[in-house]
């Protein structure tokens, strides 16, 4: 929930026209931000390393079925889910991860290996709260198809942007170096240098694919050490030092 001021300002379409544009610049002056609910999506890290050094909830003890902390669609929504990880086989074996991989993109025939590999990385990996060396353990599962010419590579990157809830689908011959972290662009109304977000950073705890990844330029490749080992994005451009997670 965002309360603010809804603000039109005139924009000059050429800096020395006195002339302004008919279409107006809006944005919204912020006076507070209050969230209305927290997720698995939007909780910070901090609040995360927090849960984890508490005693965690046990499954049995129905934690998503609480009606104080979860709405009525989500205790729906995680009934569902709970009745679907119970079912089982004439063997005695969970039948919810064949499920998974046949309802992940279905008009793709087999690749189910490489299916299974892309919903491990939408699942993410367990968090851990730091050790005594106070070093945060990386969660995150990195992926590298690598095949052979028209075996469905692009397309099953694209069911996973899709799948993605903060997914970001880019090619590697048409992305650079700032465009994937971040760029400095100067205000075309306050004339003030701001900081715009790339790819990297707008998928943030969601899924970033990067297409034609052998062709991809070489400096831009190495920006990509630091935020997949870190999960950090450093930008040190025109008097502006920053970090990005």
């Amino acid at each position: 929930e965002v309360t603010g001021i809804y603000r039109a300002s005139p924009v000059r379409p050429i800096r020395n026209w006195k002339q302004c544009s008919a279409v107006y610049r809006t944005y919204i002056d912020a006076i507070s931000v209050a969230a209305e609910r927290k997720g698995q999506i939007d909780a910070a890290p901090d609040d995360m390393i927090g849960m984890l050094q508490g005693p965690r909830p046990k499954l049995s003890q129905e934690p998503d079925l609480d009606p104080e902390t979860n709405s009525e669609e989500d205790i729906k929504w995680n009934r569902r889910v709970r009745a679907l990880a119970a079912e089982r086989d004439d063997d005695g074996k969970s039948t919810v991860l064949g499920k998974l991989v046949q309802s992940f993109a279905p008009s793709i025939f087999e690749e189910d290996e490489v299916k299974r590999g892309l919903i491990s990385q939408l699942f993410g990996g367990t968090p851990k709260a730091p050790g005594a060396s106070k070093h945060r353990a990386r969660p995150e599962i990195h992926a590298l198809l690598c095949g052979d010419p028209s075996t469905a590579k692009s397309q099953l990157l694209q069911y996973a942007y899709k799948l993605a809830p903060r997914g970001i689908y880019t090619s590697g011959k048409g992305s650079s170096a700032v465009g994937l972290t971040a760029s400095i662009n100067k205000d075309p109304i306050t004339k003030d240098l701001v900081l715009e977000s790339g790819a990297l950073v707008l998928a943030d705890r969601g899924v970033c694919c990067i297409d034609e990844f052998d062709k991809m330029d070489e400096n831009a490749r190495a920006i990509l050490h630091e935020a997949m080992e870190q999960q950090t994005v450093s930008v040190a451009k025109a008097g502006i030092v920053a970090s990005l997670n």
